[in-house]
């Protein structure tokens, strides 16, 4: 999916230096200055040219995030206020992308010697020092660059757009029957080589907001049939990853957005796909998991109120948000004692499974 990445700050922060280099740092990305679309002479303020900008601008960026050529569009601006802010992101409305707010901010004393270095004048020192305050009411990732070198904001920067910034909607009903297309394409591919299909996640319970990607758990048997699963997969267009650091928990990723693929050659919803022995510790975690909140609606909701309050606390730490979790999830392991013995072997895999199926 395309990224849109929107750096903005007040006069004289480091903007249009930080996106300087970022552009060339980013492969296949293109750069738009918003002040580029004001440079006019005389500079006229007005209503009419400032709504000839902003379209200007909205079409600018959605050019650019059709465009087949660029995976990253940086847009550079002042923006001190949401409603500009909202009103940019409301042209793009029905376009898919991800979106990376950054405002760069920095001390009063640091801004003061940067614009004095640029050949600024008091005034517009000054004015800048008092808008300050404005961008922190944004709601945007705020990256204070007092201490940091140009080169170290870039790396930052280029960390954080590295994974997809955590996104928690609305319970969406299709996703379930968006499951079961999915696992037809599996069933009919693997046949009698997997013992089940399984959704797990968040968006396996009914009416809990969630990250809108699936998690899907491909049940074998045996390791026997591990290389020919794994081959069939890779038909489908799937990369295999490995374990990734959990034991019996093997990851695959999509080469493409229309992975798996099939006759109808459809763009799929976004999935985490794993292929998990029966015998899996962290299989039977997550249908655990998954079977406890479809029983327990006051735990689900509390579950989803710490979602929330992490997706707004680490949206662009994917890695913080998922430890902020853990407690709650092994919270919720704790209260399920019998299950948990039989994660342990008190009866055969086979058996403990049906368990956690019904």
């Amino acid at each position: 999916m395309k990224k849109l990445i929107i750096i903005n700050g007040t006069m004289g922060v480091g903007k249009s230096t930080t996106c300087k280099a970022l552009y060339k740092r980013l492969y296949s990305s293109v750069w738009l200055d918003g002040d580029w679309c004001w440079l006019m002479n005389p500079w006229i303020f007005s209503d009419e040219n400032k709504r000839m900008v902003e379209e200007n601008i909205i079409y600018l960026l959605r050019n650019f995030l059709k465009n087949s050529s660029f995976e990253y569009a940086i847009f550079s601006w002042v923006m001190h206020l949401q409603e500009i802010f909202d009103r940019i992101i409301g042209g793009l409305s029905d376009m898919e992308y991800h979106l990376y707010p950054i405002t760069l901010t920095c001390s009063p004393n640091a801004l003061r010697e940067r614009m004095l270095a640029d050949g600024r004048g008091d005034h517009e020192i000054e004015r800048s020092i008092g808008r300050l305050p404005l961008f922190q009411q944004l709601d945007t990732f705020k990256l204070d660059t007092t201490n940091y070198r140009p080169h170290e904001v870039i790396t930052q920067i280029v960390e954080m757009v590295k994974q997809a910034p955590v996104i928690i909607c609305d319970y969406d009903p299709t996703w379930p029957i968006k499951f079961h297309e999915l696992k037809e394409v599996y069933q009919e591919a693997l046949g009698d080589l997997i013992f089940s299909v399984e959704h797990v996640g968040s968006t396996s319970v009914s009416g809990l907001a969630a990250k809108p990607i699936l998690d899907i758990d491909i049940v074998i048997e045996s390791y026997k049939v591990f290389p020919q699963v794994c081959h069939i997969l890779e038909k489908l267009g799937y990369i295999y990853e490995g374990e990734r650091g959990i034991p019996d928990r093997h990851s695959f990723k999509r080469s493409d957005e229309h992975v798996p693929y099939h006759i109808s050659e459809e763009r799929w919803m976004e999935h985490h796909l794993y292929l998990c022995p029966i015998e899996s510790l962290e299989l039977k975690r997550h249908l655990s998991f998954r079977n406890y909140l479809r029983g327990e609606p006051q735990t689900m909701r509390e579950y989803e109120r710490l979602k929330r309050e992490l997706a707004a606390k680490f949206r662009f730490n994917r890695d913080a948000y998922c430890n902020g979790k853990s407690q709650f999830i092994e919270g919720v392991l704790k209260n399920c004692a019998d299950t948990l013995q039989r994660v342990e072997g008190a009866r055969p895999p086979s058996i403990s499974l049906l368990h956690y199926l019904r």
